[in-house]
């Protein structure tokens, strides 16, 4: 997926490009060791989209995440740059797949998509329900306390 799949976008927004696919399944994260389907890896080969995410991915605590309004997490790749000026010493970790989504972005964020949206990737219209707000998981899975304020 080096060239990424184009974001056809509504004509409200820019669009942008998906640069990879992330899944994962539910394994122990942090010294804790809390269920979590934070940590998921790009895959090669296309990922069919159903009601509930993508095949191959999984949300550990279905009372906030997952279902048909969270069933796939998209994030801007460019937002890691902030991440990156507010936490130097973690910098090397703000890398597409850091923030446990299924499709880091490029050229497309907050600023040209919007709730509401619906947005082709590949064979599937998406929907953009609502923000993802950063859970106690980022720091669990980042080694660093603080992350979340």
């Amino acid at each position: 997926m080096s060239d990424g799949i184009p974001v056809n976008a509504s004509p409200e927004n820019a669009g942008g490009t998906v640069v990879a696919v992330h899944v994962g399944g539910v394994a122990p994260l942090g010294p804790q060791r809390v269920a979590s389907g934070y940590r998921k890896a790009a895959v090669a080969h296309p990922v069919r989209v159903g009601e509930l995410g993508l095949t191959g991915d999984a949300q550990a605590d279905l009372r906030v995440h997952g279902g048909p309004d969270k069933a796939v997490y998209a994030y801007a790749e460019s937002r890691y740059r902030a991440w990156s000026y507010a936490f130097p010493g973690l910098s090397d970790r703000f890398v597409a797949g850091a923030m446990g989504e299924n499709l880091p972005v490029r050229d497309a964020d907050e600023t040209n998509v919007h709730i509401g949206d619906r947005i082709r990737v590949g064979g599937a219209l998406l929907q953009v329900t609502q923000p993802r707000q950063p859970c106690f998981k980022l720091e669990l899975a980042l080694g660093a306390a603080g992350l979340v304020r």
